[in-house]
């Protein structure tokens, strides 16, 4: 545990561990924010393993009054292409780890501020100690991800940090209607036949889902995952499995799709905050409806969980709009170096 005065009253505490950290006091602020719980960080420690966590406290007086979550990542799943320049940075990161501030598992940013908190002044410590943090730590990349554009417009960064924009966003729908019910028939007349045609050749095909408490039959389901990320040319992502088998320490629900033995499908339904998020998606090849068989009765569980809000990640963005979604729009990074060759390469790529 490091500490560090930056001004009369702020101090930045930087801890290794969410266990050095005492659950009311993580939970004072981000309360009501989707993935932001004490559990949830928790959780992700025993999922990613392999990435040493960073969190930096910031405190007015003795107030907590706003926190940054960071990654040293050797394992990112990056969105490279082709595949022999993927594994060549892969190389690299492992030898040279990025330093990310992120929600983990969650696709949303790490930085998490009280209302009564200096954001410029807030972004200026912070960014320069976890600078310091990456230089120490040898670190190629340093980078804010999941940020919203007003944030990157604020003067506290330092100089060094780079605006860069991601061009496939998240989504996410807040849910309003009181049930699932409700909310199929608030659907516009398409989609609303949409939803029958699915449920209907669902049932003409034998497609059974069911809900699991624990994840079930890992390596069928480990191979449907990897079909969907090849399909889309994404990288594996390589804490899927343990995402799975930790799921008894956050609140969640395990879908699969049977074709009587056979599994054609599965998602994970994770929630926390009131917020739901869908991950590790699985499908067969040659069976179709699953997807949105899936898609479904996930959202009949964010209803019946009284989710206020359900996120997809990126990707189908005309089907999701149909079905009520909107673009995130915290699809920009602010990227820095604590190496000089390298931040001139941001310099020039932002």
């Amino acid at each position: 545990m490091h500490e560090m005065s930056s001004t009369v009253n702020l101090r930045l505490k930087t801890c290794f561990h969410i266990q050095e950290i005492e659950a009311g006091l993580w939970n004072k602020i981000g309360r009501e924010d989707a993935f932001q719980s004490y559990q949830w960080y928790f959780y992700a420690e025993k999922v990613m393993v392999d990435c040493r966590p960073f969190y930096i406290l910031a405190y007015d007086n003795e107030e907590l009054v706003g926190r940054a979550t960071f990654y040293l990542v050797p394992s990112e799943p990056l969105p490279i292409q082709p595949i022999f320049l993927r594994n060549i940075a892969q190389q690299i990161f492992r030898r040279w780890p990025l330093f990310i501030c992120r929600t983990p598992l969650a696709g949303l940013s790490g930085f998490v501020l009280s209302e009564q908190a200096d954001r410029d002044e807030m972004l200026a410590k912070i960014s320069s100690a976890a600078l310091a943090q990456a230089r120490e730590w040898k670190s190629s990349f340093l980078f804010f991800d999941f940020v919203e554009q007003e944030l990157t417009l604020l003067p506290g960064w330092k100089p060094r940090f780079k605006s860069m924009m991601v061009s496939e966003p998240g989504t996410l729908m807040k849910l309003s209607s009181p049930d699932f019910e409700s909310y199929i028939s608030g659907l516009g007349k398409d989609e609303r036949y949409h939803y029958r045609r699915i449920q209907r050749k669902a049932q003409e095909l034998g497609i059974v889902v069911e809900r699991h408490t624990s994840a079930t039959d890992l390596d069928e389901a480990l191979a449907l995952i990897r079909k969907v990320e090849a399909k889309h040319t994404s990288t594996p992502v390589p804490w899927t499995r343990a995402l799975l088998e930790n799921l008894n320490l956050v609140e969640g629900t395990w879908l699969t799709a049977r074709i009587e033995n056979r599994l054609v499908g599965c998602g994970l339904a994770l929630r926390d905050n009131g917020a739901q998020i869908n991950t590790a998606l699985g499908l067969a090849d040659d069976v179709p409806y699953v997807y949105f068989a899936l898609l479904y009765e996930s959202l009949r569980l964010a209803f019946e969980n009284n989710a206020r809000l359900v996120r997809l990640g990126s990707g189908a963005y005309d089907v999701k709009k149909h079905l009520g979604f909107q673009v995130e729009t915290n699809n920009y990074v602010m990227a820095a170096s604590p190496n000089s060759a390298l931040q001139r390469l941001i310099d020039r790529m932002a």
